[in-house]
């Protein structure tokens, strides 16, 4: 499993929230899972970065 989270700007809470969504995703499985995360920032439309896979979540603007 691949989770990527963009961010707009690199902050500690920001991290820290992700932190926290990664532990509780994976807290949510029947089972252990391999889990890769990146934290992309960029703050470019996300549509221009063209990031693999399902958008979950997306910023405004």
């Amino acid at each position: 499993m691949h989770l990527r989270f963009v961010i707009e700007r690199d902050s500690s809470d920001d991290r820290e929230e992700i932190e926290d969504i990664t532990f509780e995703f994976e807290a949510l499985q029947v089972q252990g899972i391999d889990l890769d995360v990146d934290v992309i920032v960029d703050d470019g439309p996300i549509a221009e970065i063209g990031l693999p896979g399902r958008v979950v979540f997306g910023r405004k603007g």
